[in-house]
């Protein structure tokens, strides 16, 4: 009878551990996450070209408080290289009003977002032809209106396009993707008082008594997302760069801003023309900062959008610049427009260049530690924060936004950084000015850039490209070194931990000391290497890839002392950054706080490498490298400033609460109030609350110290934030905090909550209907996350409405998300029955055990 209760005993202790697994895994929703591209995701080409568009002409009248546009497209064509009887143009949700061939009517028929037109007689190849479309629309995507309403009445009436990826087929008709170029031409008839922002040479402004016409021309071919518009009344910052005029067109209370945030647009320009080789190809350079704008920038040809938030007053300057973004959609007027991806695959040849360039311009302007914190914390980005890992280059994804994501950015521009590298300064501008010149005003493939490196440098760098950009994933190293005294020898192990060894070219630095190293190139080509080199003692420090050049995680095995050592000597910025951070790994050592204060005390160096250094003297959680973290707080540098607020947070054991209570209420700094928000909340102090509902109250920033506030009170999981995340999430509030405040409200709702709740439920449902784009999109994510089956009709209506597929499928996803937590919610109150049942016949057992003892005892 013992072993029968033993046997239950055993068969219990399974299921009480799965119900602990199945617990986690409810809270958990990376376990909802889909891959980049689900197993069975079709590859993407570009599309065939049945003809060519030469010219396109639209004339059209903008009615911003109706949001209504109204007008007709007229298309210069002619067939590639069969006679048309009939072709399709991309047009979503356009009520078209006619179409006429050569100036008379013909039949057209619409499908979806396609317009299918009909030639009558066959036109040859030989022929030009001209198609005009008369139409209609209430744009829904594509073209945006932004207007003042009684939850924000200062909010200027605006509208902008947005083309990428394939969106303007919802306010114009035309062949709406990559691989097809073309000259355009506008009239943009808008009300009296408002300017037009558009591409290309302006050619006449003609106003009426009621409307203005803008007539612009754009004589150099660009694909068909680039065309662009906005419309708003405007202050104008005006510069120029070799006869070349640049306007910054912002809010007219935003003028001073502007003068701050583009104050280096003509060094921009002048760097990327003498360094590529070619001069800016375009008449005029604008960029129109606009509310609500659905991306931090867009590189329309020579008209750049941008969102208003790259505007910022002095204080906000001591934390951040404008000059990354401005830079980045500046290089984009080459790598983008003058050169476009032939489809989005190839879309990094975009992306890739303008991260990078922006780097190389941080460079030139700001210096070599600059240009180095900017590469080590992009990369970083790249390898912390992609949930996936896909080629650079792949033809499977559903949908082209997809592919915009932290490969197409960071990682190709680290890429691009180790293709400079290998060729070195000369022949990378030499290789870049030969694949600008050479393709300038066309397409471009992956292939040729490869061919152009290829035609400069006499090697052939196919491994490379199957290596870096058609393999998924980067090297993962594990690096150690020893030194033989008797024989002199260092001796340096490289293991790669991928299945599929790289093949790797890099360097090892030697240092005797602090004066003395050298540096020996080495080539990696298995799974293991070794490699040993004659040294007359024991050096003081081995740096594998000094420089961080390579796109590699890098495990090196160090002593507490040589880490030391890199940091005070390292031979580059990247080698102390390194240093800094890898010194926290070793609590024990008292020699290590010193250096990390001289670090973080030495006002000369560069903020980033100071930064990191208080983050290492935090993580080593000592009292004494608290109080002299508190004591620091003088610096003088903003964001040096900022982080050690931040790393207070860490340090409750000294109770560090009246400091950055101080730094809250009274400093200067943006990033400093928002980094003492976040250590309060860290803290988990009685106080912490109240001093979170004071800073919710500061309106500073556009809302980003109540945004701080907010994922504050998140994160100390009290009931009370629910309250002020139903205040946040209402219109009225600025839209950084909404966002926040809606997916932190589902987060918390879901943590706090037994059961989904109505009232948590009726909270989010009204802005699946909100005019902003990213409002509706984060509740759509929040709903899933929120997991209330009463959402999902509300999401099924949402995704049969949604005007593109990506927002469909995200709706989709949400719906699944929901659905598979309520499964799992089924499975654990059916386990949970299970085990009480369970235990019942447990007890049954064990009072018969007990009764059949008491039984022999009385025999």
């Amino acid at each position: 009878m013992f072993k029968r209760t033993r046997q239950i005993f055993f068969l219990l202790l399974p299921a009480i551990f799965l119900f602990s697994s199945m617990t986690q895994a409810f809270h958990d929703h990376k376990h909802f996450l889909a891959p980049f591209a689900p197993k069975g995701t079709k590859p993407r080409y570009a599309r065939d070209l049945p003809y060519q568009i030469q010219h396109l002409h639209l004339e059209l009248t903008i009615e911003p408080q109706k949001k209504h546009i109204k007008g007709q497209v007229t298309l210069t064509m002619r067939p590639n290289a069969r006679p048309l009887r009939e072709f399709t143009l991309d047009a979503a949700e356009l009520q078209i009003q006619g179409v006429f061939l050569n100036g008379k009517k013909t039949t057209w028929q619409g499908e979806g977002h396609k317009l299918h037109i009909q030639t009558g007689a066959p036109i040859a190849p030989t022929q030009t032809f001209q198609v005009r479309i008369a139409y209609q629309a209430t744009p829904r995507v594509g073209l945006h209106f932004i207007l003042p309403d009684k939850d924000y009445p200062n909010k200027p009436v605006t509208v902008f396009s947005q083309g990428e990826s394939e969106n303007n087929r919802f306010w114009y008709p035309s062949f709406d993707t990559t691989n097809m170029r073309f000259t355009s031409e506008t009239h943009f008839t808008v009300p009296s008082g408002f300017q037009v922002v558009t591409n290309g040479r302006l050619i006449s402004k003609t106003p009426n008594k009621t409307w203005v016409t803008y007539h612009h021309k754009m004589e150099q071919t660009h694909v068909n997302y680039l065309l662009s518009v906005v419309v708003g009344k405007f202050a104008t910052y005006t510069q120029t760069w070799d006869g070349i005029t640049i306007r910054s067109l912002v809010p007219p209370a935003d003028i001073e801003k502007a003068k701050r945030s583009f104050q280096y647009t003509p060094d921009m320009m002048k760097f990327f023309s003498e360094k590529i080789g070619f001069r800016y190809p375009y008449a005029k350079y604008d960029q129109v900062t606009v509310h609500d704008f659905i991306a931090g920038g867009m590189e329309n040809i020579s008209a750049t959008t941008l969102a208003h938030r790259t505007l910022h007053d002095a204080r906000a300057h001591l934390d951040r610049r404008s000059d990354d973004l401005v830079a980045h959609e500046l290089a984009h007027q080459w790598f983008g427009d003058l050169l476009t991806c032939k489809d989005w695959s190839h879309i990094w040849l975009n992306e890739s260049f303008a991260s990078y360039f922006n780097q190389l311009f941080t460079e030139h302007k700001f210096g070599q530690d600059d240009f180095d914190s900017q590469r080590y914390r992009s990369r970083d980005y790249y390898m912390h924060h992609s949930t996936y890992k896909r080629a650079i280059v792949t033809k499977r994804y559903f949908h082209p936004g997809d592919v915009f994501d932290s490969h197409s950015y960071p990682k190709g521009a680290a890429v691009l950084h180790m293709i400079r590298r290998r060729l070195g300064d000369e022949l990378w501008w030499k290789a870049i000015n030969h694949y600008v010149k050479t393709h300038a005003f066309g397409l471009v493939e992956t292939v040729d850039l490869r061919r152009s490196l290829e035609a400069v440098s006499g090697l052939n760098w196919e491994p490379f490209f199957d290596q870096w950009i058609y393999r998924a994933g980067h090297p993962s190293l594990d690096v150690s070194w020893k030194y033989d005294a008797k024989n002199k020898l260092v001796t340096a192990t490289i293991q790669q931990k991928t299945k599929q060894p790289y093949h790797l070219e890099t360097t090892l630095t030697i240092s005797e000391d602090a004066k003395v190293r050298r540096t020996i190139a080495i080539s990696i080509h298995k799974k293991r290497e070794v490699f040993s080199f004659p040294a007359t003692k024991r050096p003081k420090m081995l740096e594998f890839d000094a420089a961080y050049d390579l796109l590699a995680e890098i495990r090196p095995k160090k002593s507490w002392q040589e880490w030391l050592f890199q940091l005070q000597h390292g031979s580059s910025f990247s080698s102390r950054l390194r240093a800094a951070k890898a010194l926290r790994k070793f609590p024990n050592q008292p020699s290590i706080p010193k250096a990390l204060l001289n670090v973080l005390r030495d006002e000369t160096l560069h903020w980033y490498l100071r930064e990191t250094a208080v983050g290492s003297l935090a993580h080593l959680r000592k009292d004494e490298n608290c109080r002299a973290l508190r004591d620091a707080l003088t610096v003088k540098e903003a964001r040096t400033r900022a982080a050690i607020a931040r790393s207070l947070g860490q340090c409750g054991s000294i109770h560090p609460l009246p400091q950055l209570t101080q730094l809250l209420r009274k400093d200067i700094s943006y990033a400093v109030r928002i980094a003492a928000t976040s250590a309060i909340a860290k803290l988990r102090f009685k106080a912490s609350f109240p001093l979170l509902e004071e800073a919710y109250k500061q309106e500073l920033d556009n809302g980003s110290i109540r945004t701080a506030a907010l994922q504050g009170m998140i994160s100390l999981e009290d009931p009370g934030a629910i309250t002020y995340l139903r205040k946040a999430i209402k219109r009225g509030q600025p839209r950084f905090v909404r966002l926040n405040a809606i997916s932190g409200f589902a987060r918390i709702a879901k943590l706090l909550r037994r059961s989904p709740q109505i009232g948590d439920l009726n909270a989010l449902l009204p802005h699946l209907q909100d005019p902003d784009s990213f409002i509706r999109n984060t509740t759509v994510y929040s709903l899933g996350i929120l997991g209330d089956t009463r959402a999902i009709p509300h999401l099924r209506r949402y995704a049969e409405q949604a005007p593109t597929p990506n927002r469909t499928r995200d709706a989709q996803r949400a719906i699944e998300t929901i659905t598979k937590q309520d499964a799992l919610k089924r499975r654990l109150q059916s386990l949970g029955t299970s085990l009480e049942s369970i235990r019942k016949e447990q007890r049954k057992l064990l009072q018969r055990l007990e009764k059949m003892e008491r039984i022999r005892r009385h025999k």
